[in-house]
This record gives C-alpha cells, sequence and structure tokens, in this order.
C-alpha cells in the first residue's frame, strides 16, 4: 500500500490554468491529479527514479553518502537537473493525544558535501566513524532565487515545483520538486559545484509519549516508509538512466527494477 500510495503522489502535479495561488495548493487541492498507470510506470532515458522501502527502528538511520548523481548532469562546471521526492510513510497514531495524535515523524535530506571525514565514536549518538564535511540540504526553500523562479514558465515551474517547509511538523506524506538552476549565484557556488559529492539521508523522529510507552512495554519503535527520488535533464539531452544505473553498480548498490506485470495461474 505505501508503494502504491508513494507513486501516486509522486506522479501527481497541477493543471496549467489552476488559479489557486502557489502558497495554498496543498492545502486546498493536494497534490495534484495523478497521471495514468502507463505514465506512472514509464521512465524516459532523461530521467532516473530510484524507489527505498524499508522498516527504520527507532536509532537507527539511512545515510548513503555515495548517492549516484549523474556527472551527465554538469554544464559550465556546476550540477543541473531536476529532483522531485516523495516519502510516504506509516506513522504511529494515538488518538489520546489530542492535536500531536501522530507521534512519529520521518526526515529527508538531499544534497552535496565537500568531502568524507573521520569521527569520534566514543562520543554520544556518533555510530558512524565517517561523517560529511560541509553538508548542505538542498530541499531548504531559502537556498532559491525567487527572481529566478518567477521568470520561469516552464511546466515544471507552473505544475509539478513544490517547497514546502515541513520543519519539525510530523507529515506522513511529504514531497519536494525542485531545479537545481533556481538556486541563488551565491548558493550555486557553495553547494552544486562539479567537485561536489552527493549524499541522501533519513532519520525517524518520536515524540516522548510513544518513548515512554515503548519502554514501559518493552517494544522496538520503527516505521516502515517508502520513497521515490526522481533525478531529471530538463533538456532531454542527457541519458540519465544510464548512467545512474551505471553508478549504483559502480557504488555496489544493491537494485533491481520493479515489477509492472505478475503472471497468473489458474489451475483448470
Amino acid at each position: 500500500p505505501l508503494l502504491l500510495k508513494a507513486l501516486i503522489i509522486h506522479s501527481a502535479s497541477y493543471p496549467e490554468d489552476m488559479s489557486v495561488p502557489i502558497t495554498e495548493r496543498t492545502k486546498q487541492v493536494g497534490f495534484g491529479i495523478p497521471k495514468s498507470v502507463p505514465e506512472i510506470i514509464y521512465n524516459s532515458p532523461y530521467e532516473a527514479t530510484l524507489i527505498l522501502r524499508d522498516n527504520l527502528a527507532k536509532g537507527d538511520k539511512i545515510d548513503i553518502m555515495e548517492f549516484p548523481m549523474p556527472d551527465c548532469l554538469i554544464r559550465d562546471g556546476f550540477y543541473t537537473g531536476q529532483i522531485i521526492a516523495t516519502l510516504v510513510y506509516d506513522p504511529i497514531l494515538d488518538p489520546s493525544q489530542g492535536i500531536e495524535y501522530c507521534q512519529s515523524n520521518l526526515d529527508v535530506k538531499f544534497g552535496s558535501y565537500d568531502a568524507k571525514v573521520e569521527r569520534d565514536t566514543t562520543k554520544r549518538h556518533i555510530l558512524n566513524p565517517v561523517g560529511r564535511q560541509g553538508a548542505q540540504n538542498l530541499f531548504l526553500g531559502n537556498l532559491f532565487s525567487k527572481t529566478k523562479m518567477k521568470s520561469k514558465t516552464g511546466d515544471f515551474a507552473l505544475r509539478e515545483r513544490l517547497q514546502i517547509q515541513y520543519n519539525d511538523k510530523y507529515y506522513p506524506v511529504k514531497k519536494y520538486a525542485i531545479d537545481l538552476s533556481e538556486l541563488t549565484d551565491k548558493k550555486r557556488l557553495d553547494y552544486l559545484t562539479m567537485d561536489k559529492k552527493w549524499f541522501l539521508f533519513l532519520q525517524g523522529v518520536y515524540r516522548s509519549h510513544i518513548e515512554k510507552i515503548a519502554q514501559l512495554e518493552s517494544f522496538q519503535l520503527s516505521q516502515e516508509f517508502c520513497l521515490i527520488l526522481t533525478i531529471r535533464d530538463p533538456l532531454q539531452k542527457e541519458k540519465v538512466y544510464d548512467e545512474v544505473s551505471q553508478k549504483l553498480d559502480e557504488y555496489n548498490f544493491w537494485h533491481s527494477n520493479i515489477k509492472v506485470s505478475t503472471d497468473v495461474n489458474i489451475p483448470l
């Protein structure tokens, strides 16, 4: 169910003639109108869609420091491209907690960093001996130029772009859609130069109420989730799909194509 829900939301976009202000769209019409099934499962050669499904226990993190960002999207010394990410998870709910009935949250960060560094694992909360230096989450709206965004009139700008700042609010569905060309000139220099490395990070967060219950009743807190992330060349020139596939193999990711059909045998 999470995969189906994520696929539908990930494919959704808004009608071009929608009069609802961009800042009000998700409140009034959600994430838009989903595509047809053939369109949902189709990937053009100019984009690659990755799906990550897992059950993340409390205290665990997913920190992919070798994210397969395709070098073919480097133009004039800077990374370019459109990134669409949809995160759907199964939150822990407790109706007795009123407005805090949603007791768990999942944070996702995607971005660039300068280099890997060694970390002191004897310090509290540091489990990974390798860390990221100069890391920047690119899903933050304050990195983007309002002037550049207003000047864009293409399909992505009118129908897909989403820069919702969820902050510390607990939303079981989160979606981001950004165009790297819309970063401010200063931020492009800081975070999109061709020497950057790329990362993807996920971590669960829980309210104190459910943490106390879990401790008293001795059970493990966890959240099942599905993350879909698309990398796209808006100019439709570079074979993004091929390079991302090559990098997945190069970085030793275990991966497979999603099943889009199943044979059903009925004994007669």
